[in-house]
């Protein structure tokens, strides 16, 4: 188990009800990215993608990795990380932290884009299906450089039961 595990996974994937879940046995930091990203620019959650309208994804990606930093320099912690937070340069960051590890919540997109596409808040829901799909297959091969899986298409285990069954 990881003093700092990071959960990853394309939007509607579960990333948000696997911390849900996790979160409340998990000592240390606990926060959803886009949450505390969400906070620290003065709006509500639901109100990001209208951030990210006004600022531009440049500034938004910005702040992402500021917080990752800032995240990999405390004690330990559990994160949801935002869709797109996992790029290669930042899998690149993790590399250098072995500590830090990475857990893929692998659902299929057909589920995923079932799950969001009444969303929106959401810009790329907005993009249409073929683009969200387009994205999809682009970030996956990102997703699975994460240390562990989880999938994100069944009832999530307890976190400990995880643990003790994950198989590498």
């Amino acid at each position: 188990m990881s003093n700092h595990l990071y959960i990853l996974g394309f939007m509607g994937s579960g990333k948000t009800t696997l911390f849900e879940k996790w979160s409340s046995t998990f000592e240390g930091t606990c926060y959803d990215f886009d949450h505390e990203l969400a906070r620290i620019s003065g709006i509500e959650p639901d109100q990001l993608g209208e951030w990210i309208k006004r600022k531009g994804w440049e500034e938004f990606r910005k702040r992402e990795r500021e917080l990752l930093l800032q995240s990999l320099d405390r004690k330990e912690g559990l994160y949801a990380l935002g869709g797109g937070t996992f790029s290669a340069e930042n899998a690149q960051i993790f590399q250098k932290y072995p500590l830090a590890k990475t857990l893929w919540v692998q659902t299929p997109v057909e589920l995923c884009w079932e799950r969001v596409k009444e969303d929106s808040n959401r810009p790329l829901v907005k993009a249409g299906k073929d683009e969200f799909i387009s994205l999809y297959k682009e970030r996956e091969k990102l997703y699975k450089l994460a240390n562990y899986r989880i999938s994100g298409d069944r009832e999530f285990p307890s976190r400990e039961e995880f643990w003790k069954n994950y198989v590498i």
